[in-house]
């Protein structure tokens, strides 16, 4: 005896579009609609669900199983419950939403289908809806296989279906890349669809990933049998999908005679890609400017004179002091220590630290970590920073003074970028931003900009140092960024050098999701070619301050595709420091654009 494949129908609170539904499904001689329909949200949705399950169980042409939820779930959790609950009991499904409409036929073409592709792995679900700009010329009058999955009528097996509770659609977009698998290849709307699963209740992104986890195909009919009629003021998800209305639709097809096998059409990837296009790229950078011309020219006679490639990528002054006599050098060193007043400069700190072992956890690292003193290090950082505010020194950074000013000059270049989309006015949410080094050393740039303000979110003892002693109309401090976003709106992140100190350094990247900030500029942070983070301890050499404590090399190509679902990266860049570290490790940095 054939099994019997139920429609699992969903609706909420729209009887006028239920209707319409139900009619397609008594004029298909559905036998068994299984409708589960959530509680209302708002006191106001109550007469509307009320009237959404009187239709349902008023229904007299067929079997229904009424679920009628006291609590509301919204439509993705909903989905993947009751979806679920169903195929415990069935071996397939088709599943209609309550703003969806068929052609007479649908229903048995569709179930024809899950019935002959029953014990096919490779094929993981079936649907009614298609669009001219998705489908390939040549199909005819035959359906097709297409790697996108589809939400607008469609149908699978509990085979298929396991699984789907079992990780987000970022995860499964993560799994997908760490195979080779590019989560792009289906158009680039499922990245950013995966970014706002949980946060907007969806779930079709996570079922569309599946699939291409698991090389899962999807048949499509070579027409829609099906239309969506929910792109209205009362649409849940669909309002902006608008577009992707059909043409009128035409009859259901016969039943193939002889289905195709599971091999996607060669067309369908390129079909989606273009439906589905990545983002305008922005126009590129202007050519080298009069400055930039005459510095490539200097590195180049430093090098040809010194034969040391290493100037090939240093600022003007270091590759001045590359043609500069030792003898002058030391002579123009003591002078500048003298004017200081005695105060012993130092040299950049980076080749003296390093990063050693590979833990498995945080509290493993910190364990065979000796730790820092907290209390010393600030007392440091401010009576340097305070020789910076004065005059009496040039920069500092990590507590130790500096006898030039060492710019990152992408991130500066950054700074203005944004400052010049807004009017010259600049509103900085540095994060664990010290008391002001990264402000300190552009201030000479932040200048010349009409308005500049610099938040920096730091630990409460910096915070309280930062208020007694840098705060003033420019500098301000904050324990924390719903602190800071309750005074002021900023319109760039910098994290600079902040990331890999933190346990869990993607809940802060998922936290900025709180702010409005269009910009995000990361700086001077770890980063390997490997596939995957890796954590170190790093250690400090005594005569800038004794520590070691745990750090982050970040895996270039995984953080590039986290941070990628939430911001369009534009620019990165390498800072050009080093440290010893038991693989091959680059300081890095990269300037983004949040993803509308």
């Amino acid at each position: 005896m054939t099994e019997l494949i139920p429609i699992a129908l969903f609706a909420y609170a729209r009887p006028d579009h239920l209707r319409r539904t139900l009619a397609c499904l008594r004029d298909n001689r559905v036998p068994l609609i299984i409708a589960i329909c959530d509680g209302p949200k708002t006191p106001d949705k109550a007469p509307q669900v009320a009237e959404v399950r009187a239709l349902l169980r008023g229904i007299d042409w067929c079997e229904v199983e009424l679920h009628e939820r006291e609590d509301n779930r919204g439509l993705g959790r909903s989905i993947m419950a009751g979806v679920t609950e169903v195929l415990d009991r069935y071996n397939s499904c088709l599943v209609f939403e309550d703003d969806l409409i068929c052609v007479p036929g649908a229903y048995d073409y569709l179930c024809a289908a899950l019935r002959h592709y029953q014990d096919d792995p490779q094929v993981m679900s079936v649907t009614g809806w298609t669009h001219p700009r998705l489908t390939p010329k040549d199909v005819a009058d035959r359906p097709y296989f297409d790697g996108r999955a589809e939400c607008w009528v469609w149908g699978t097996w509990a085979r298929a279906w396991a699984g789907m509770n079992d990780q987000t659609a970022e995860q499964m977009m993560l799994a997908c890349e760490a195979r080779g698998i590019d989560r792009n290849h289906y158009g680039n709307d499922l990245p950013i669809m995966a970014a706002a699963e949980l946060r907007q209740n969806i779930w079709a992104v996570r079922w569309l990933y599946h699939h291409l986890l698991r090389g899962g195909l999807c048949l499509r009919p070579p027409w829609s049998l099906v239309e969506h009629i929910g792109f209205d003021a009362l649409a849940t998800n669909a309002g902006s999908a608008s577009g992707w209305a059909n043409p009128p639709l035409r009859a259901c097809p016969p039943v193939p005679s002889t289905w195709p096998d599971a091999v996607e059409h060669a067309a369908c990837g390129a079909l989606q890609r273009r439906a589905f296009p990545p983002p305008p790229v922005l126009p590129p950078s202007p050519p080298p400017g009069l400055a930039r011309r005459i510095t490539r020219r200097l590195r180049r006679l430093t090098v040809a004179l010194t034969g040391s490639t290493r100037l090939e990528s240093l600022s003007v002054r270091p590759a001045v002091e590359g043609l500069t006599p030792p003898l002058l050098l030391r002579a123009y060193r003591a002078g500048r220590r003298r004017m200081a007043g005695g105060t012993a400069i130092a040299v950049a700190p980076s080749a003296a630290l390093q990063l050693t072992g590979q833990y498995a956890t945080w509290s493993a690292a910190q364990a065979d970590s000796a730790g820092y003193d907290a209390g010393v290090i600030l007392e440091r950082t401010r009576a340097a920073l305070l020789k910076v505010k004065r005059g009496e020194a040039v920069y500092e950074r990590d507590s130790v003074l500096f006898e030039v000013i060492e710019y990152s000059w992408p991130v500066l270049a950054g700074l203005m970028w944004v400052a010049a989309q807004h009017d010259c006015r600049l509103n900085v949410l540095d994060l664990g931003g010290s008391l002001g080094s990264t402000y300190f050393q552009n201030r000479a740039f932040l200048d010349r900009l009409g308005m500049v303000r610099w938040n920096i979110v730091e630990q409460p003892r910096h915070v309280e140092v930062g208020r007694q002693a840098f705060q003033d109309e420019r500098l301000r401090f904050y324990q924390s960024i719903d602190a800071c976003l309750a005074e002021t709106q900023p319109n760039v992140i910098l994290l600079s050098g902040v990331l890999q100190y933190l346990e869990v350094p993607y809940d802060l990247l998922n936290s900025l999701q709180a702010t409005s900030c269009r910009f995000l500029i990361l700086d001077l942070t770890f980063f390997w070619a490997g596939p995957n983070d890796r954590l170190c301890v790093q250690h400090v050499p005594p005569d800038i301050y004794p520590a070691s404590y745990p750090a982050w090399i970040f895996s270039w190509s995984r953080f590039r595709s986290i941070l990628s679902l939430h911001w369009s990266i534009i620019a990165d860049f390498d800072d050009h420091a080093r440290m010893a570290a038991p693989v091959p490790l680059n300081f890095r940095g990269l300037i983004a654009v949040r993803i509308p």
